[in-house]
C-alpha cells in the first residue's frame, strides 16, 4: 500500500512539475530599444471589454520577461513605441519563448522555444499577405484604393484570404507541437471572419441578405457572401476572435438599419433594443446569448465613450440589471457599469457649453498657434490623418463649408488638425489633397500629444467645433454636424 502510495505521490509531482514547464513565459533579449520597457497589451476577459496595457520592465543589459499573465485571447508585446515593432502572442502559448530583437534590424529576430512557430507565423504571415497585397494592388486599383463597393474587390479579396488560409496550413504542415490545431484553427476564423468584416464595412445595409444564416429561405442562392455558411452562434471559443466580435457587432447594426429603415440611425437605443432582440434570434444557448449581449452593449458602450456620443444611461443600466438576473458571466457586468460611469462624466466634461482645453499647434512652417490666438471666433476643427480613409472621403464637403463660409466670414476659422505622426506624410498628403482652411499638426507624439490627451482624440475622424466664448459647441464623428452648427449659428452673410 505504502509503494502505491507513493507511485502516485511521485506521479503527482512528476504532473506538478510539467505544468510548471508549461506555465506561459516570454523572455529574452532586444537591443537599441528607445525605452528602458516595452508594452505588453493583452484581454483579461476573453471577450474583448476589458484590456490592460502592462509595462515589461527592460534592464541595462536588455534583458527582459513577461511571465504572470494569462492572457485570454490574442496579446501584443510592442518594443519602439514611436516606430513600433509587434509581436502578436496568441492564448495557446504556455510554455517559455526566447526572443532576440535588434529594434534596427527587425527582420533578424530570433524566436526559440516548444511552441516558438506560433509567434513566427505571424511575421512571417505579415510579410506574405504583404507581397499578395502589394501584387493584387498593382493589378486591380479598387483594393489599393479599398474601393469596398467593387465587386472586383470582393473577388480578389476572396483570392487573398484563400491563399493566406493555405498559406496556414502549410506552414504547420510539417509540425507537431502543443495546441497547435487549436492554434490553426483560431487563426483560420480570424482569417474568415476578417474577410466578412471588411467586406460588411462602409456597405449598405442591404448587404445583410448576401448573409447565408439571414436568407434561410434561400439557402442556396449564388448570392451568398464567401463564408457566410461558416459563420456560428454556438462556438464560445470563437467570443475570444477579435474579428469575430468585430463582424458580429457590425452586422447586428446593420440589420438594425435594414429592418428599420424610417429609425434614427444615430440612435444608440434604437440598436440597445433591436440589437438585443437580433442576438435573440441567433444565439440560442443561454450562456451564449449573454455574453453576445454583454459584448453588444460593451461596443455600443466603447464607441459612445470614443466618439463622446451621449446615451441614455438609465436604459443601459436597465438592460445590465436584467443581465444580472442570469446566472453566467455576471463577474463581466461590473466592467460595463464602470464604462458607464467613465462615459457619463465624459459627456459631462465635453458637453455643450464646457470649457474646451486650450492647445498649442504647429503649421507646415513651424509657426506656433494657440487656442487664445482665436479669441472671438468660432472654431470649426476637422481631426483627421494620411491613412484615415474615412477623413479623406469628407474632405470635398470640407472645401466646400471652407469655401462658404469663411471668406466672408471674420468669425469662423476653419482649422485641420492632423494625427500623422510623421511629419513628410502629413505634408506630402497635404500637397495631393489640396486641402482648404488653416492646416496644423499634432506632433509626432500623435495620438499621445497635449492636443489628443486634452480632447480625448482616441479615433478618427473627429469633429469638434468651438464657439467665440471658447465653449465646446460639438464633439462628433460626423461632419454633417458642422453644417447643422453653421445653419443654427447663421448663414452666409
Amino acid at each position: 500500500m505504502k509503494k502505491i502510495i507513493t507511485i502516485l505521490i511521485f506521479a503527482f509531482l512528476l504532473m506538478a512539475c510539467q505544468i510548471e514547464k508549461r506555465q506561459f513565459e516570454v523572455k529574452g533579449k532586444v537591443s537599441n530599444n528607445s525605452k528602458d520597457y516595452a508594452l505588453f497589451i493583452y484581454d483579461t476577459t476573453g471577450i474583448g471589454i476589458s484590456t490592460l496595457i502592462d509595462t515589461v520592465y527592460i534592464d541595462d543589459t536588455g534583458n527582459f520577461t513577461v511571465k504572470d499573465k494569462h492572457p485570454k485571447s490574442r496579446s501584443s508585446l510592442i518594443f519602439n513605441e514611436e516606430d513600433p515593432i509587434r509581436l502578436a502572442i496568441q492564448n495557446q502559448l504556455n510554455s517559455s519563448i526566447e526572443i532576440d530583437l535588434n529594434v534596427l534590424k527587425p527582420d533578424s529576430i530570433k524566436i526559440h522555444g516548444d511552441q516558438a512557430p506560433m509567434m513566427k507565423y505571424y511575421l512571417d504571415q505579415q510579410e506574405f499577405w504583404s507581397k499578395i497585397f502589394k501584387d493584387k494592388s498593382g493589378k486591380h486599383p479598387e483594393i489599393a484604393s479599398g474601393n469596398n463597393q467593387s465587386l472586383i474587390y470582393h473577388k480578389v479579396q476572396d483570392t487573398i484570404t484563400n491563399k493566406r488560409i493555405q498559406y496556414l496550413l502549410e506552414y504547420f504542415n510539417n509540425t507537431e507541437i502543443l495546441n497547435q490545431e487549436d492554434f490553426i484553427n483560431m487563426e483560420k476564423n480570424s482569417l474568415i471572419y476578417e474577410n466578412l468584416y471588411y467586406r460588411m464595412s462602409g456597405q449598405k445595409n442591404d448587404l445583410v441578405k448576401q448573409l447565408k444564416f439571414y436568407q434561410e429561405a434561400n439557402a442556396d442562392s449564388i448570392d451568398i457572401l464567401t463564408y457566410s455558411d461558416k459563420v456560428s452562434f454556438s462556438d464560445k471559443s470563437l467570443f475570444s476572435n477579435y474579428f469575430y466580435r468585430k463582424f458580429i457587432n457590425n452586422v447586428i447594426m446593420d440589420v438594425v438599419r435594414f429592418e428599420n429603415p424610417a429609425s434614427n440611425h444615430s440612435s444608440y437605443e434604437l440598436y440597445l433594443h433591436k440589437g438585443l432582440a437580433v442576438i435573440n434570434e441567433w444565439y440560442k444557448d443561454p450562456e451564449l446569448n449573454k455574453l453576445q449581449k454583454i459584448i453588444f452593449i460593451d461596443h455600443l458602450i466603447s464607441n459612445a465613450i470614443t466618439f463622446k456620443n451621449p446615451i441614455n444611461i438609465y436604459e443601459f443600466q436597465q438592460r445590465i440589471e436584467i443581465l444580472k438576473r442570469s446566472k453566467f458571466a455576471n463577474e463581466y457586468l461590473s466592467i460595463l457599469e464602470d464604462k458607464l460611469l467613465e462615459l457619463d462624466e465624459l459627456i459631462s466634461k465635453f458637453s455643450k457649453g464646457s470649457k474646451a482645453p486650450d492647445f498649442k499647434l504647429e503649421d507646415r512652417e513651424g509657426t506656433l498657434y494657440e487656442s487664445s490666438d482665436f479669441k472671438n471666433k468660432v472654431l470649426f476643427i476637422d481631426v483627421w490623418a494620411s491613412w484615415c480613409g474615412p477623413c479623406i472621403s469628407s474632405f470635398p464637403k470640407w472645401n466646400k463649408l471652407v469655401e462658404d463660409y469663411s471668406e466672408n466670414r471674420n468669425d469662423y476659422e476653419f482649422i485641420t488638425v492632423s494625427m500623422d505622426k510623421d511629419r513628410d506624410k502629413w505634408i506630402n498628403s497635404l500637397d495631393k489633397l489640396n486641402l482648404k482652411g488653416l492646416k496644423l499638426f499634432a506632433g509626432p507624439k500623435a495620438f499621445n500629444s497635449q492636443f489628443a490627451t486634452s480632447f480625448k482624440i482616441n479615433a478618427l475622424s473627429s469633429y469638434i467645433a468651438i464657439d467665440d466664448k471658447g465653449n465646446i459647441i460639438s464633439i462628433s464623428s460626423s461632419i454633417g454636424e458642422f453644417e447643422k452648427i453653421i445653419r443654427q449659428t447663421g448663414s452666409k452673410e
